[in-house]
């Protein structure tokens, strides 16, 4: 609600002239944006099962590339007609309204709760979890253990690979218009679907991986983690690696490349993500709100860096800028293969947690589960 109201306000705030208004409209937006990964979290440990926790976490996590689809295709055709700009902002905050209301009518909080959830499903939910974790799960306040979760090297694991994630992501949905337009010679009104189609092609692989990564048995789920995570990271840096070498008067060629590179972060859902839910399962919502921490540290720190390093524009420019970023995710990513893990955390479970207290050990909240 508080985003449909700060977007609605956006073109008044430009029509007065005022900085002060927009900025403020700005952080109010942003205060919005800081619960979508612990809801994510939330959601994804309270509702999916463990056989579907892939595909819940990819989908769910699918919101920023479908919302990129839809802006950067409909901005782009509404600039240039009749309409104008401000015909941007309203249309998003009457979706922001939508949105709202269906998620007050139909959201609950356990699925226990949900009138439209029956026993059947109930069981289905909860199966393969231990009645110690079903039981912390619908506790409706817990003491989180901070300590236990900051050491925890998975998790580390998890917050670096994000981190290399969502930088050169952020470059990429943020300045992709620009080089799509300076470089690949492109129109602004073919811009906006230009730079959609790679990152739809991202949400399709999201959801692809998230299918497939929890039926593939021919793996262990740690392999596999490192799998799709490697896919995600290393495997989109090479083609990041290739479009930073590729010469000007190519644009199809160019689309492509951007389209792959972009498209194969789509297995993110199934790596590092996927494994901050199996590792720290009811704390997942801690977990991937200090990934909304680190996505927000992005969209702060990848502006003032392309901007510092972009210079006149040239390709040049650009491609220094994309194998900054490609060898960012290569690093990150070798960082969370040595780090993975599959296995739920011992922390998880509050009776092992308190055993460790009343048992004096000064050092509980750091030792392994054995």
């Amino acid at each position: 609600m508080l985003t449909a109201i700060a977007t609605m306000l956006v073109p008044l705030a430009v029509a007065q002239n005022s900085i002060v208004y927009y900025v403020i409209l700005r952080i109010c937006q942003g205060i919005s944006f800081t619960i979508c990964m612990p809801t994510t979290g939330a959601v994804t440990s309270n509702w999916a099962s463990l056989q579907q926790s892939g595909l819940f976490i990819s989908t769910l996590s699918s919101f920023s590339q479908l919302a990129a689809v839809f802006t950067m295709a409909t901005s782009g055709k509404l600039c240039a007609s009749n309409f104008g700009w401000p015909a941007v902002y309203y249309l998003h905050a009457g979706i922001s309204f939508i949105a709202f209301t269906a998620w007050v009518l139909l959201y609950r909080n356990q699925p226990v709760e949900h009138p439209l959830v029956d026993q059947v499903e109930l069981e289905e939910i909860n199966r393969g979890r231990s009645t110690v974790t079903s039981l912390s799960v619908a506790k409706k306040h817990q003491k989180i253990p901070y300590l236990a979760i900051l050491t925890t090297p998975a998790i580390w694991g998890v917050w670096a690979a994000a981190i290399g994630d969502l930088m050169t992501l952020q470059v990429i949905h943020t300045f992709s218009p620009q080089y799509i337009r300076e470089i690949l010679g492109y129109s602004v009104e073919h811009t906006g679907f230009s730079a959609a189609l790679p990152v739809l092609v991202q949400f399709l692989f999201k959801i692809f991986a998230g299918y497939t990564s929890d039926k593939l048995r021919i793996l262990s789920e740690t392999m596999k983690l490192r799998l799709y995570n490697s896919i995600a990271l290393g495997v989109s840096a090479v083609f990041l690696i290739i479009l930073a070498f590729l010469p000007q008067g190519y644009p199809l060629t160019g689309i492509i490349l951007l389209t792959l590179a972009t498209s194969m972060y789509g297995f993110n859902g199934a790596g590092f993500n996927k494994c901050a839910v199996l590792v720290s399962r009811q704390y997942s919502a801690f977990v991937l709100g200090h990934i909304q921490i680190l996505w927000c540290l992005a969209m702060l720190l990848s502006p003032i860096l392309v901007n510092g390093l972009i210079g006149e524009g040239t390709i040049y420019d650009w491609r220094f800028i994309y194998l900054l970023h490609a060898f960012f995710s290569l690093i990150t990513n070798v960082f969370f293969c040595m780090l993975a893990a599959s296995d739920v955390a011992w922390w998880t479970d509050d009776e092992c947690v308190k055993a460790r207290m009343r048992s004096g050990d000064s050092f509980w909240w750091w030792k392994m589960k054995t």
